[in-house]
């Protein structure tokens, strides 16, 4: 299988995710702020990623019908993340403390490479599955909210110092 060049982009102050491979638009991600659902649009079928739990958080990711066609468990730090879809598992991982690189592997070893800056990025590799490539950006969008999260605190006391 040969691989490809997916790449991706946000726009500033929406809570929108775009996926595209060359020019083709494949799909929206709408992914609120500290929100517990997550829409991907996938052609005409919408997907949904429905977070549940505080310190183990886990989604589920359901079909139009509402069936479970996947799941994926977080770690306490949401740097990595277990990803079982349509019977399939596989591991992201970010590969830095910016969550600015994240690596994908499946049972077979493969490893397919996401990196992103604030408003955008690249997943490169021969994956075909793009509700698959859809988990990877609910994940990046939900360690920077967790950074988010983390950070605010820290920045409040700072600004009392």
């Amino acid at each position: 299988m040969e691989s490809s060049l997916y790449h991706w982009r946000s726009d500033f102050g929406t809570s929108d995710s775009y996926l595209y491979k060359g020019t083709q638009k494949l799909g929206t991600l709408h992914n609120s702020t500290f929100e517990e659902k997550a829409i991907a649009s996938l052609g005409n079928s919408k997907y949904t990623f429905q977070t549940k739990g505080t310190f183990r958080q886990h989604t589920q990711i359901l079909n139009p019908v509402g069936q479970l066609v996947g799941d994926i468990v977080l770690t306490a730090w949401g740097n990595t993340a277990t990803v079982t879809l349509n019977g399939h598992c596989y591991q992201w991982k970010s590969s830095n403390w910016l969550g600015t690189k994240w690596e994908l592997a499946d049972n077979t070893g493969s490893k397919y490479e996401m990196s992103s800056d604030l408003f955008g990025g690249v997943i490169f590799g021969n994956i075909e599955d793009e509700l698959l490539l859809m988990t990877g950006l609910f994940l990046r969008n939900y360690y920077w909210q967790y950074m988010l999260l983390a950070f605010i605190p820290l920045l409040v006391v700072l600004m009392y110092l």
